[in-house]
């Protein structure tokens, strides 16, 4: 075999291999359009990605749509970060500017008198609801019924009617008192209770904010579950925003409205480097075939 030979087989192998590759990575992109000859269309024409533009679209708008941030993500992203920290420190650092100011003052700062007055009754009926969930809750009649029947035990324990009293005779008068008293709470608990939070309420906007904070406890840690909470509902709610967006859908009809040309360079400009070491591979390659077609002959 003449050494122009087993020079030019590996050589003609690199190139075919070369060529190969680029010809079809090309033909991922062009033509462009479909080209016919008469009324036949032409194989492969138009390219790969113009071709399954659509379902690319498609793909990728819904790539998009599931890898976006779930509530949990967000809440996690937050709190087990360095944001929960700046966040709660700037909360402390303006809670110490406005120590002095009624908690009035400071939310009517940022908020009309309408908007205040909005707030301040979502806030008596959002503290009158838990009070009264948090009631409803417990077995109120089973709770006073059993109380009531120590407290009478324990109050004519030793003395002469305590020892004709039996418990079933204890348990038929507290049962009916527990009863009254659950039945009183359901029926007018929101009535009695709201004018009691309302006073409460009110003293509260009236005291200067490091007095309203002392008063409900409100401390750094304090203040970071409740933070915590507020990012838990807020993520899901971003969430919940996302979807109803239909982020898929306005993906796909974005690539759908791109000029191929701009896919084309959008998709070169993150693999181009890939692309070219594909084209490169296949060079190598054919280069070891020559290679080894030297030796086959």
């Amino acid at each position: 075999m003449s050494i122009v030979r087993i020079i030019a087989t590996p050589l003609m192998g690199a190139l075919i291999g070369y060529g190969t590759n680029y010809v079809a990575i090309k033909m991922l992109f062009r033509p462009r359009t479909a080209k016919y000859i008469g009324k036949f269309r032409i194989p492969f024409t138009p390219g790969i990605i113009p071709s399954q533009r659509g379902r690319i679209a498609s793909a990728v708008g819904a790539a998009v749509s599931g890898s976006l941030l779930s509530g949990s993500d967000i809440h996690s992203l937050i709190m087990q970060s360095p944001i929960a920290d700046i966040l709660l420190d700037g909360i402390m650092d303006k809670a110490e500017e406005n120590r002095d100011r009624t908690v009035e003052e400071i939310v009517k700062s940022f908020a009309e008198e309408e908007k205040y007055n909005d707030i301040k009754s979502k806030v008596h009926g959002f503290v009158c609801e838990k009070i009264l969930s948090g009631i409803d809750r417990v077995d109120l009649a089973k709770l006073i019924e059993e109380e009531g029947v120590q407290l009478i035990k324990d109050k004519f324990a030793g003395s002469m009617i305590g020892m004709f009293m039996t418990d079933n005779m204890i348990h038929s008068v507290a049962a009916p008192v527990g009863d009254a008293i659950k039945k009183c709470v359901d029926e007018r608990g929101y009535d009695i209770i709201s004018p009691i939070v309302a006073d409460e309420i009110e003293s509260l906007e009236k005291m200067p904010l490091h007095e309203a904070m002392k008063k409900l406890k409100l401390n750094r840690d304090s203040i970071k579950k409740i933070l915590d909470g507020a990012v838990k509902n807020g993520g899901e709610y971003v969430r919940t925003v996302f979807e109803k967006l239909n982020i898929a859908g306005t993906v796909e009809q974005k690539i759908l409205e791109m000029d191929i040309i701009e896919i084309e360079k959008l998709i070169l400009s993150v693999m181009k480097r890939e692309l070219n070491a594909i084209v490169n591979l296949g060079a190598l390659l054919g280069f070891v075939l020559g290679i080894v077609m030297i030796f086959i002959q």
